[in-house]
């Protein structure tokens, strides 16, 4: 994008008026020390310069008193008192352009009282008023209509009121006015500067936020993303893989601080007839409700996890065999409880349930561990479903039939 299409090359303004809005309370705050020190050194170069009119004109001595202490530096000390309070930023224009005139006017007051050669060195004091118009306040605007009517109260009162040879006022006309010419284009690039740097800081303040929303919308994809990784879409438990993990993790953590852990294995009794008879929505809805009953049965710590088709799992953290057996009986009853609406129909559900506990010393992996939970869990379906079981080791170290609890409470 141009820069120059953004403001107009004669006035410098920004065609969008909340632009020229913003760019001006930007360049308030920033440029408001260099403003302060401006005035506060028009002040003490003024009040010093009595000692040049002490020296050059010592018949005009009260005037001169009058004109600097009386009117220019009050006028100076007041621009820079509204400097600090809240209309400086409504009345910056309408205070600069009145304490600069006030200030030109205090000197060509000087130059035309002031006799020969006298009036020759103020005149080099007019020039250094326009340059600080220029330099140390750029405002584009104010500073040309204070050096230019500058420029031309000089002239009407060089030639209308003193003695000043053309010769003299010729020479002090062409370099005043190219003084001015000078200025003007100095304070127009600095200006110019000001504004192409503002818009630049503004694109860049404007890309830096589309790309902090665009990191934002990143990571809450990868959020997403990495949700979906983990878990089952249907019932929003963990899946398999994320289980895995989360389980490795619990027994490697179990090795190095060993606790008792327990895994229940979950399967839904006849699931293939609710897609049979009512079709997959059917199906879903069921597995919706089995896995929101899971979820409310269990604990904070505890993970579930859709295990496959109509299987889950649910790894226990810390927790005993019995404490166990009694969360499976109460999972057990209440899955027993959970209705399905499937249009006007009302669906019942049951499901069998495998028990495995470790205890403290035993050290083995995940699949061992779904192996026992899974063998529980065979032992339930083959002997009647709607029931658990739990995996045990008969004392000749081979796998026996595992005991049954129905859902009634674990004596």
């Amino acid at each position: 994008m141009d820069d120059n299409t953004n403001f107009s090359l004669v006035s410098l303004k920004f065609f969008d008026k909340n632009l020229e809005a913003e760019f001006k309370q930007d360049y308030l705050v920033r440029s408001l020390k260099l403003r302060r020190y401006t005035l506060v050194v028009a002040i003490f170069m003024y009040a010093v310069f009595i000692l040049l009119d002490l020296a050059i004109i010592p018949e005009m001595q009260a005037s001169c008193l009058w004109l600097r202490f009386g009117l220019v530096c009050p006028a100076i000390l007041f621009a820079l008192l509204i400097t600090h309070t809240k209309y400086d930023f409504r009345s910056r224009d309408a205070v600069n352009l009145v304490t600069e005139s006030i200030c030109s006017f205090g000197t060509i007051f000087l130059i035309a009282h002031a006799s020969s050669p006298g009036n020759h060195i103020y005149y080099g004091g007019l020039l250094l008023c326009v340059l600080f118009y220029y330099i140390l306040v750029p405002d584009w605007i104010i500073s040309n209509i204070s050096s230019w009517l500058t420029f031309g109260t000089f002239i009407c009162i060089a030639v209308f009121y003193t003695d000043i040879p053309w010769l003299f006022l010729f020479g002090n006309t062409f370099i005043f006015f190219f003084f001015n010419l000078t200025c003007m284009f100095g304070c127009y690039v600095i200006e110019r500067s000001e504004r192409i740097e503002f818009l630049q800081r503004c694109i860049i303040e404007r890309q830096n936020e589309e790309l902090q929303q665009a990191l934002a919308h990143a990571e809450d994809e990868k959020f997403k993303a990495e949700s979906l990784a983990r878990l089952d879409p249907l019932t929003d438990l963990a899946n398999r893989r994320h289980f895995f993990t989360l389980a490795d993790r619990e027994l490697a953590r179990r090795d190095r601080h060993p606790h008792p852990l327990s895994l229940l294995m979950i399967d839904v009794d006849h699931f293939k007839q609710f897609n049979d008879r009512y079709g997959h929505q059917a199906g879903d809805l069921v597995l919706k409700g089995v896995a929101k009953t899971i979820r409310q049965a269990i604990r904070r710590s505890d993970t579930a996890c859709r295990y496959g088709g109509e299987e889950f799992a649910v790894l226990l953290p810390e927790t005993e065999a019995v404490a166990a057996l009694q969360l499976a009986q109460r999972l057990l009853a209440s899955i027993e409880g959970t209705i399905v609406a499937h249009g006007e129909k009302l669906l019942g559900v049951t499901a069998s349930l495998g028990v495995a506990t470790l205890n403290h010393d035993e050290k083995i992996d995940t699949t061992t561990l779904l192996d026992r939970a899974d063998q529980a869990l065979y032992e339930a379906k083959e002997f009647g479903r709607n029931q658990l079981r739990v995996w045990s080791r008969t004392p000749g170290n081979k796998v026996a039939g595992t005991l049954i609890y129905p859902p009634g409470v674990v004596g």
